[in-house]
């Protein structure tokens, strides 16, 4: 068994929506006759509802809640499983049901909403509208729904259990998976130092490229997305790491700085820039060859010079 297994958990979310796409199969045809084509070679689709606000409402969400979840766990696999750590997973699984309950909310909001939509897209769509398109009320509810399922970290040892297979080959199977789930682990470890490493190096490389230079302005989100990966460090730590602990800790000195003045004072700014300069060369201690990774091109010739200067 990994030594993390009894410390993590993985979790796999599930979002279904209505798209309320269709393809026009006598828009499509006409498309590629006047063209000259084959059947096929171009398709028509059309939006359903292209004025409901209320299903853009309930896209727009869904967004949200996929992107809320990646950004509070780390990916393993390939089959949209994601690790997250088990000390957090009571605080988890409640903002889980908030955001659940916030979502079927705006499905009502639509459901409601939809036989109004459904009148308005006669004359939006005119001679594309077609009454067949349109499932009932009920039938469009089914096509929404929002889950997260929750699991353990996979166990090697189960393999022990296997029957029929000769031992030399239930102990390699039981070496590749611990192996495997070994890889896994640090390669989300990894993400989540990038994750660090990339607010702390936007905010070195905007503000040292701010003001008469390249960058005439930025958004409060340069400091926003540090504080909000700070709180949700905790999470993505999933093995514990105290290198990444107390580095995390150090980057509040960022949060220190104000916005306004960042943007106003050279002085002030030229701190914050020797603060985050130094936080990148601990990263380069901690990570070593790995920074070599998430640095992106655009980065590499200030990042040389902030790190030798």
């Amino acid at each position: 068994m990994s030594k993390y297994h009894n410390s993590n958990l993985l979790y796999r979310p599930s979002v279904s929506v209505w798209t309320a796409r269709k393809k026009d199969k006598a828009e499509s045809a006409k498309v590629n006759s006047n063209a000259g084509v084959i059947e096929g070679a171009a398709n028509v689709h059309k939006q359903l509802l292209p004025d409901s606000a209320e299903l853009d409402a309930v896209h727009k969400y869904a967004t949200t809640f996929r992107a809320w979840i990646y950004a509070n766990t780390l990916p393993w696999g390939d089959n949209g499983e994601r690790i997250g750590r088990a000390e957090r997973h009571l605080e988890f699984m409640i903002e889980v049901g908030d955001r659940q309950r916030e979502f079927y909310d705006l499905v009502d909001a639509f459901i409601a909403a939809y036989g109004q939509a459904y009148e308005n897209a006669k004359f939006t769509l005119n001679a594309m509208f077609n009454p067949n398109d349109y499932p009932g009320q009920n039938e469009v509810r089914s096509k929404f729904s929002i889950s997260l399922d929750v699991a353990t970290l996979p166990n090697s040892e189960d393999f022990r259990v296997v029957d029929g297979i000769p031992q030399e080959e239930v102990d390699k199977l039981c070496e590749i998976a611990k192996s495997s789930t070994e890889a896994r682990i640090q390669a989300g470890m990894t993400e989540a130092y990038t994750r660090l490493f990339d607010v702390v190096s936007k905010m070195a490389t905007t503000l040292a490229q701010f003001g008469d230079k390249e960058i005439k302005k930025f958004n409060n989100s340069l400091k926003d997305n540090i504080e909000c990966l700070i709180d949700v460090m905790p999470a993505l730590n999933i093995t514990g790491d105290p290198k990444l602990i107390a580095l995390t800790s150090e980057c509040r000195v960022l949060l220190e700085y104000d916005l306004s003045d960042l943007r106003s004072n050279d002085a002030v700014r030229n701190a914050a820039i020797k603060d985050a300069k130094a936080l990148i060369g601990k990263f380069e201690q901690v990570m070593g060859k790995n920074l070599s990774v998430v640095k992106n091109d655009t980065n590499v010739a200030l990042f040389a010079d902030m790190l030798g200067g």
